[in-house]
């Protein structure tokens, strides 16, 4: 039964708006998620733009305000009553920019490469993602973009879903839940005595 979702945010659960970025803003941006931590992308950011830490810090706390958006904010009001994660590579800084949001309220879970140190597609961070959620792999939908992240949370033991974006997030989900080999209780559902 699944008793819990994870979802990638860049792409799924978040989208990228139009904002113009300066050239150094679309470098940094460029590398948002590739880079294991925080502290790797800020060594990697300061050699190749020459500015200080803080120059780089204030630039991508500029991007991540600008560039990200909720892709439904309505997301929650059709979705059963389950446990909700995010599960992403990126920087720390988006987990404080989506905190602000009021649909973070929604989470109870944040895992992100740059906190856990390791990334999507590698085993350890789903290893991770079951741990800090504290929910079996197999009762838990991991929600990606990409192929090989699923391909990769598969192997781990938890049900995937591949997003595509051409179709609405929240209707992707009910379709995922209720195929044949997932099984869940509505909270709205009640059942017979």
């Amino acid at each position: 039964m699944i008793r819990a979702i994870a979802f990638d945010f860049v792409g799924v659960f978040i989208k990228e708006t139009h904002f113009p970025l300066d050239p150094v803003e679309q470098l940094l941006e460029s590398k948002f998620g590739l880079l294991n931590t925080d502290e790797v992308f800020f060594d990697w950011a300061v050699g190749e733009t020459g500015l200080s830490k803080g120059g780089i810090e204030s630039k991508v706390k500029h991007i991540i305000d600008n560039i990200y958006q909720v892709r439904e904010p309505d997301i929650f009001d059709k979705l059963p009553k389950l446990k909700f994660a995010t599960a992403t590579n990126h920087l720390s800084y988006i987990d404080g920019w989506f905190k602000k949001l009021p649909i973070s309220k929604n989470f109870g879970y944040f895992v992100n490469s740059a906190t856990i140190g390791c990334q999507k597609p590698e085993s350890e961070f789903y290893k991770a993602l079951v741990d800090i959620v504290q929910e079996k792999p197999e009762d838990i939908l991991f929600i990606d973009d990409k192929a090989e992240n699923c391909v990769s949370a598969e192997k781990c033991g938890l049900k995937t879903l591949i997003y595509d974006r051409s179709i609405p997030l929240r209707e992707a989900i009910l379709n995922s839940l209720n195929k044949d080999y997932i099984f869940f209780d509505p909270p709205s559902v009640q059942k017979p005595s």
